[in-house]
């Protein structure tokens, strides 16, 4: 769900709800959904924390996101290959994950 949806999702007091939490305005809000302003780091942490992880800071920040929050690159990387790990242990194909491998589907 983008950030946009998830705005258009949210009746007008649960919008001024989610600025008053991040200390912004809805029309701040807004501005970032139609991408006429860049979300600052602050306020994506505070948007996937208000969310519920709906909406991320990935998601907000898609061409930085990975200088300003390493540590979550690093989790994202670990859990490619402990997925990875799992599946070769299981006799899995990595890349079609539901055919064990020699099989082809």
């Amino acid at each position: 769900m983008t950030f946009k949806q998830f705005l258009n999702s949210l009746s007008v007091p649960r919008r001024a709800e989610l600025a008053a939490r991040c200390g912004t305005s809805i029309g701040y809000l807004r501005q970032i959904a139609y991408g006429n302003r860049r979300c600052s780091p602050k306020l994506a942490v505070c948007l996937e924390r208000e969310s519920g992880g709906v909406i991320t800071r990935k998601g907000l920040r898609p061409d930085d996101w990975v200088k300003l929050w390493p540590e979550m690159a690093d989790r994202e990387l670990r859990l490619a290959s402990d997925t990875a790990s799992s599946s070769l242990q299981r006799g899995m194909d990595p890349i079609f994950m539901d055919t064990p491998s020699g099989e082809s589907g």
